[in-house]
């Protein structure tokens, strides 16, 4: 076995807090507002939520000290008291101090300001009851020494806090801005703070991240240091709620890198952050496994099968060979080692200078060869059929990818020809809108005459019945005064029914059982037809725009050929029985599919439709996995060649590509219709890229990862309304949306009946 070489660099002890700097919390939970009952909702966890992130600052985390957190709840929360604790507790801060300011509870806005609600504030005199930001950022100012300050506000709609220009980098006021000021606000402007499961969202991943509890697949700790800071806790807040599913954004200004929270102190850690590959059935093989150690005492050696290496430093070119970045508080190490392909893990042995020392296993990470010659990442396995790749995390079947040049985009001559093309399209979208429209009218009247028709025979059913009921009571009138001594007929095992009601009766049965069929299917076909109004007009809306922008998609869909690196792409369509698990798995909703097409949902081998990018996003996380970019997405559906279509230059049909396309020429099918819905994700096999993917000309459009340079002057800064690129076309497209250059924008919370995605991996 090869001698073992251990390079070792920048240890400091951890040191949390600083000398000098003492750590104050402000914790306020107000969930019942007396003078608001008639206005605003009861918070049912405001109160618990405010005392469970409490106890969690005087926790090993994040070693707040219980005399310096101070808890306000319920009735005891009113704006005197909160004005004294201000004024007179966090007065006694230092300039060095870290001063966490947290509020759950009612938020307003009055005349231009945000104010948040105290327990006695009252809705006609909200400017004397209630705590105006404008009013705490002064306190902040003249009344508090701490320079260091984090305010996050749990409360609805508090994004309005930074008013409407939050958005454009405009703070509250000057005095507070002087200051070391971050402010995390638990939604948006336009939203309402959510609750579920017992908890409010924000508060539910604000305990997550310092606690260093993964969500996705990874924990506030970004840089792995074993330390969450401000900035990490708010990039994890900001992007982990937003990708939960509950429509709600937290919004976060300012820049601190003050800790909040420390992540397992009292073990060192130790990660493999890049191994070389290795296949499993070689030789004997060396390999790279660089990690780190935390700890609060000088670490005197690492020791590997009885090695004991000494305290070196790492010089700048191996720290970027190996990939390490030192942090503050964080000892790195690496070290090279031989293996045989049977053993499974390494053991290393810490010891610090007090002589105490720790066992670790390192698992080694053996990888294979995958039927194109690459090193396969974890996860991915090899199924029996040549160049077929299966995903382990979510079951998905992947093609690869190969290293080398990808055409994207289209030659002068095709953008020259384009402008008439797109002139072409929105006449036909016009077209197909006027008869969307036409069909909407034909079924709203065919509604409204069937529900005429039915009041009508209800009506005179009701008629009817009277009349045979006044003849029933007759007739059994007239056999209970029968003569005496007549024997009376046993009726009742008959039911009494005149031949005018015999005959009546069915034909009203049936004519309502066979109208209320019409009425369902119309009321499904006017919501659809809505719905696909709707969709075109965003279509035709995107034709203007690159009417005007001619310049603009000239720059962009030039022809370009770029180099890019081999990766993993989804096969088909991600299904809805993938996502079904993955939203069983990370207890997320289901997409919001119309009460008329949850039955969709339920069609495992049917692509998921009625997914934001969002969704997307967070699928392709907690995967493992990501979503593709334009340009990795443009080379699997167009191959090698650099065609415009998966299939080649050949113009789109119904037998390759499930969309509004027409049979092909000489087809004995030329009567057949597009079906105008999601197809089976294994369909149409004559559609298939050069690669093998299915689907990736219509169907369903599908999420890229890219932001839109076409729509960025029409994209909005608040969260969710940026445009994201879509690729692809859909099952409603015209032939030219199914080329594979060709991409269709839409805002990152669109939710359409023809937009789905699928995922890539890519290589270590």
């Amino acid at each position: 076995m090869k001698k073992i070489f251990f390079w070792l660099a920048l240890f400091c002890i951890l040191a949390i807090p600083c000398l000098g700097e003492d750590r104050w919390a402000f914790v306020i939970g107000i969930s019942d507002y007396p003078s608001f009952q008639d206005s605003l909702p009861s918070l049912r966890y405001a109160q618990n939520d405010a005392e469970g992130i409490a106890d969690l600052l005087c926790s090993d985390h994040c070693q707040f000290s219980k005399d310096k957190v101070i808890l306000l709840t319920g009735k005891n929360s009113t704006l005197s008291t909160v004005r004294s604790i201000l004024a007179q507790e966090l007065s006694r801060t230092k300039p060095q101090d870290f001063v966490f300011f947290f509020f759950v509870g009612h938020g307003i806005r009055k005349d231009n300001t945000f104010y948040l609600l105290m327990s006695d504030s009252h809705p006609k005199n909200i400017e004397q009851t209630a705590l105006s930001l404008n009013h705490l950022a002064d306190f902040f100012d003249t009344c508090i020494p701490a320079r260091k300050l984090l305010l996050c506000l749990d409360a609805n709609r508090s994004g309005m806090a930074l008013s409407n220009s939050w958005y454009d980098g405009i703070s509250w006021s000057t005095p507070i801005a002087n200051k070391e000021v971050c402010v995390l606000q638990a939604c948006a402007p336009y939203q309402i703070a959510q609750e579920k499961g017992g908890t409010g969202i924000f508060c539910h991943f604000l305990k997550k991240a310092l606690k260093g509890i993964p969500y996705l697949g990874s924990n506030a700790d970004s840089n792995k240091d074993g330390l969450v800071t401000v900035s990490e806790l708010a990039e994890y807040l900001r992007w982990n709620i937003r990708l939960s599913g509950m429509n709600q954004y937290p919004i976060f200004w300012g820049k601190n890198e003050c800790v909040l929270s420390v992540l397992e102190t009292d073990s060192p850690f130790l990660e493999v952050k890049k191994p070389f590959a290795l296949q499993s059935g070689s030789g004997s093989s060396s390999f790279e496994v660089a990690g780190f150690v935390r700890w609060n005492q000088p670490i005197r050696s690492f020791s590997y099968q009885g090695s004991v290496g000494r305290i070196g430093t790492i010089s700048e070119k191996q720290a970027a060979r190996l990939q390490i970045i030192p942090w503050k508080h964080t000892s790195w190490f690496a070290l090279e080692v031989s293996a045989l392909p049977q053993e499974k893990q390494i053991l290393v042995s810490v010891e610090d200078e007090t002589g105490k020392s720790w066992k670790i296993s390192i698992p080694l990470p053996w990888r294979e060869l995958g039927w194109h010659g690459e090193w396969m990442p974890q996860g991915m396995k090899k199924k029996e059929t040549q160049g077929h790749y299966v995903w382990e995390k979510d079951k998905t079947e992947m093609v690869f990818i190969p290293e080398g040049p990808a055409t994207t985009g289209i030659s002068g001559e095709q953008l020259i020809a384009m402008e008439s093309l797109l002139r072409e399209l929105k006449a036909y979208l016009l077209e197909q809108k006027d008869w969307y429209e036409s069909d909407q009218n034909l079924r709203k009247n065919l509604v409204q005459n069937l529900e005429q028709s039915n009041e009508t025979i209800r009506n005179l059913a009701q008629k009817i019945q009277s009349i045979y009921k006044k003849t029933a009571i007759l007739e059994t009138v007239q056999r209970e005064v029968s003569p005496l001594g007549t024997k009376k007929e046993d009726d009742s095992s008959k039911k009494m029914q005149s031949p005018i009601q015999k005959e009546i009766l069915p034909e009203q049965k049936h004519f309502f059982s066979l109208s209320q069929y019409v009425l369902n299917r119309c009321y499904e076909d006017l919501h659809l037809l809505s719905l696909k109004q709707i969709e075109l007009k965003q279509t035709v809306e995107y034709v203007d725009i690159l009417l005007q922008k001619t310049k603009q998609w000239q720059s962009i869909w030039q022809n370009k050929i770029l180099l890019l690196p081999a990766f993993y792409i989804d096969r088909y369509e991600i299904s809805n029985l993938q996502y079904r698990q993955f939203c069983d798995s990370a207890s997320r909703p289901y997409p919001p599919f119309p009460s008329w097409a949850e039955e969709y949902f339920f069609e495992d081998n049917y692509p998921v439709v009625y997914v934001s990018w969002e969704d997307a996003s967070a699928y392709s996380l907690w995967s493992g996995k990501k979503l593709p970019k334009s340009s990795q997405w443009e080379k699997a559906a167009r191959g090698m060649h650099g065609y415009s279509f998966p299939w080649g230059q050949e113009e789109p049909n119904m037998e390759n590509a499930n969309a509004d396309v027409p049979p092909p020429l000489f087809s004995l099918k030329a009567l057949t219709l597009p079906k105008l819905a999601p197809q089976e994700i294994f369909s149409l096999p004559k559609g298939q890229s050069p690669f093998g993917c299915h689907h990736i000309a219509g169907n369903v459009h599908e999420w890229i990862a890219d932001l839109s340079l076409l729509m960025h002057d029409h994209s909005s800064h608040l969260p969710g309304q940026e445009y994201r690129i879509t690729k692809g076309g859909s099952y409603a497209s015209h032939s030219l949306l199914l080329a594979s250059w060709f991409e269709h924008p839409f805002p990152a919370i669109t939710r359409r009946s023809d937009l789905g995605f699928r995922c890539i991996v890519e290589l270590p």
